[in-house]
């Protein structure tokens, strides 16, 4: 026999968890190390991605180990690592709410003990116990022992009429024919040894047995997921009317797109809330803001709708705000990188939005920037090419990278419809390129945003 564990069946459950919408959500009970209480609930991710990795490692050793030769820490390494296996895959069990199809299966080993109640994994512990655990002291499992305590002193490996096994009693001559193993045990109630035979093809099958009951996970967050997102789609989800702040409502749209295992959108509402509640002196750019705003909130709405229709495909390929340089020639790939220099850092903790959109003018040297700004304008009327262009700028002048992205987009700013203000705040400027280069159709929204 083969004896190999399919290492593809645990990629099979990394992946179905890792395209789960809802299993990284879910909790479990833990043991604590200390304190009054000791058990609690919290998330389980961690203790799930701990389980796959050493599945990973433990079903590729595992399959190492039975290829190795006979020999006493070989059936030692085997038992033990396998009982590591199996630990791992219950645990994920308990965890997705799984009562596996082996729970009390004797088949295996078929030793039923003498209270003729026990299963394989009552059996697989007490020859674990004997083996590599307790050796010298196996007391627990009185369904295989009685009420004597019993020691190891070792393991033979079982080769014929050489094995150095004694002849064993007339109904353990079936167990020894087919072993691989026999354990010696003293017991003091025994004048002599008692064998315990070991089977590596049954052992083999024991974890093979636990190790495909990876299958019953898999399906088991499957269904998690089919009936979270069935429970979800019955959950009405607030409007905007429901609220007297629009402000409010995104923060409880987001902390729903969360629950609803659509993603992490909080430096987003960040985005959003800075946007909304930005504005121009100059007319002419306010009034382009302004509809930009509508559009968001349009496309703020049908990311709402698809939440609500628990729409995984459409919500995670949305973009509320789109790239605001897709029609820009890619020969301007690297002035546009650079702009991301102007952005507030959307993921941080201690973000505020009033500290961003109170800021409007340029922080910076203005007389500084109007010489960089007019040397860039007289080398693009020469038809200089945009890496001479940064040369003669970085030999000229030391730049910061506030002003490295002013003299970036000062490269490809013919393609605005009306110039820019460089001397606005570095939010003020970006929110330019966003809100005045071609129509408000080409300038927001995701794939699916109807203008």
């Amino acid at each position: 026999m083969d004896y190999m564990l399919n290492i593809e069946l645990n990629k099979e459950l990394r992946d179905a968890y890792n395209c789960s919408h809802f299993a990284s959500m879910q909790v479990a009970e833990f043991n604590r190390p200390s304190g009054k209480q000791r058990t609690y609930k919290t998330n389980a991710s961690n203790c799930v991605c701990a389980c796959l990795d050493r599945i990973d490692s433990l079903a590729t050793h595992i399959n190492d180990l039975f290829q190795e030769d006979e020999s006493e820490y070989k059936i030692c390494d085997i038992l033990s690592y396998g009982q590591t296996l199996i630990d791992c895959i219950s645990i994920l069990g308990k965890i997705f709410n799984v009562s596996f199809s082996y729970r009390n299966d004797y088949s295996c080993f078929c030793e039923r003990g003498t209270n003729n109640n026990g299963n394989d994994d009552d059996y697989f512990k007490y020859i674990r116990s004997l083996c590599s655990v307790h050796p010298v002291e196996t007391s627990r499992h009185a369904n295989y022992q009685g009420t004597e305590s019993e020691w190891s002193p070792w393991i033979s490996v079982m080769r014929g009429d050489s094995s150095g096994v004694l002849t064993p009693l007339v109904d353990d001559k079936s167990k020894a024919k087919k072993a691989d193993y026999a354990i010696v045990v003293y017991r003091n109630d025994m004048e002599f040894n008692k064998y315990v035979y070991i089977s590596l093809n049954e052992i083999f099958i024991y974890l093979e047995k636990r190790y495909t009951a990876i299958k019953e996970i898999i399906r088991a967050i499957k269904a998690l997921d089919i009936a979270k997102a069935n429970q979800l789609k019955a959950e009405r989800i607030p409007l905007p009317e429901d609220f007297s702040d629009y402000d409010y409502y995104l923060e409880k749209l987001v902390n729903e797109l969360e629950r609803r295992g659509m993603g992490d959108y909080r430096w987003q509402l960040n985005e959003w809330r800075t946007i909304l509640n930005s504005s121009f002196t100059d007319s002419r750019l306010n009034d382009d803001l302004e509809k930009y705003k509508q559009v968001l909130v349009k496309n703020i709405a049908l990311l709402h709708d698809g939440a609500q229709k628990m729409d995984f495909e459409y919500v995670l390929n949305f973009n509320v705000v789109k790239y605001p340089f897709a029609e820009i020639s890619a020969e301007y790939a690297y002035c546009i990188e650079k702009t991301s220099y102007l952005l507030p850092c959307w993921e941080d903790e201690n973000y505020s939005v009033d500290n961003v959109i109170n800021e409007r003018e340029y922080s910076g040297d203005k007389e500084k920037l109007r010489r960089m700004l007019s040397d860039v304008d007289s080398c693009k009327k020469e038809g200089a090419d945009i890496s001479i262009i940064n040369r003669m700028i970085d030999s000229a002048y030391q730049t910061n990278n506030s002003e490295w992205a002013r003299i970036q987009i000062k490269c490809f700013d013919n393609f605005f419809e009306y110039p820019l203000d460089y001397e606005l705040s570095d939010w003020y400027l970006y929110l330019q390129l966003m809100i005045i280069p071609r129509c408000m159709e080409d300038s927001i929204g995701g794939g699916h945003s109807v203008i």
